[in-house]
């Protein structure tokens, strides 16, 4: 009995290095696997001369960093890469004839869409799954003017400089996002998450912003001229300094608002809005419809009461 004992023992013993050493090697040769259809895909996306190819490269990055925990973020830094330095955004530099006295510029003009493949790398981006992702996506200084965005997974995305001129940004999550200096000039932002996103200095004029969220955004030195804040949430929202000309407020949410230094702000706008006792006005504003604002505050506290 003691015999047939000490030999079941050594029979699960060597059972169970076997099943490690199978195990082990099941793994080495995944990673092999992987390994090797990183490589291909590396160098099917730096085809230059055949668009096919590097399509099925973009999409074979996105299987492997779907499949490969491990390997996720490198293939995000590869393709946000890959957008950097194939869609730059280049600021107007000053002509070499230009006097001292009037620099002239040349202005670049971007494309009306990106190209295919820089498409193909956003919507990557933008559907892939971001749990446990320890860094950022960036893509400061990029030219995504006209992409199509909707929808998109870009929290505290690093976009500053962006050139996103009438992008389509509808639904997209950008919570906490950096966005000072952008251009979304006539982007489409409606139903977006902005909240506590950066856009100081950012170029908003003409946007499309109806039902999105910027509470607690950050919107310092921005040009929101004709911007449609349409049912828009700023409440806590930061708007200082901002050009607020044209401006669309009709049911847009600025309870906690800070407005104070905002310019070419005009009561038809903001008695349109929602405000309350935390929503902070241009002087010229509150001393001028005192009695008006009173009512708007007091009518917004009881609503809140009632709820």
């Amino acid at each position: 009995g003691f015999i047939v004992i000490v030999s079941l023992i050594l029979t699960g013993a060597n059972l169970a290095i076997t099943q490690r050493e199978t195990e082990k090697n099941r793994s080495l040769a995944l990673e092999g696997q992987i390994t090797d259809r990183f490589t291909k895909a590396i160098t099917q996306l730096g085809d230059k001369d055949k668009l096919e190819v590097r399509l099925g490269g973009i999409y074979a990055l996105e299987r492997i960093a779907n499949d490969s925990e491990k390997d996720h973020w490198t293939i995000m830094e590869v393709l946000t890469a890959y957008v950097r330095e194939n869609a730059p955004y280049k600021k107007p530099e000053p002509s070499p004839n230009a006097s001292s006295k009037k620099i002239a510029v040349k202005e670049e003009t971007p494309t009306a869409k990106p190209k295919t493949d820089i498409q193909a790398i956003l919507t990557v981006i933008g559907r892939r799954g971001a749990d446990g992702e320890k860094n950022n996506i960036d893509l400061n200084n990029t030219n995504l003017s006209g992409a199509d965005l909707r929808g998109a997974y870009l929290i505290e995305a690093d976009l500053r400089g962006a050139y996103l001129i009438e992008a389509d940004l509808r639904g997209a999550n950008f919570r906490g996002a950096h966005l000072s200096g952008a251009y979304l000039i006539e982007a489409d932002l409606s139903g977006a998450d902005l909240s506590g996103a950066d856009l100081s200095l950012a170029d908003l004029s003409g946007a499309y912003l109806s039902g999105a969220y910027l509470s607690g955004a950050y919107l310092i030195g921005a040009n929101l001229r004709g911007a449609k804040f349409i049912e828009a949430h700023l409440s806590g929202a930061h708007i200082i300094g901002v050009d607020l000309s044209g401006v669309d407020l009709i049911e847009a949410n600025l309870r906690g608002a800070d407005l104070s230094g905002a310019k070419y702000l005009t009561w038809e706008r903001i008695s349109q809005a929602i405000i309350d006792y935390n929503t902070k006005l241009p002087p010229e504003i509150e001393n001028q419809h005192k009695d008006e604002l009173k009512a708007m505050r007091e009518k917004t506290r009881k609503e809140r009461v009632g709820k």
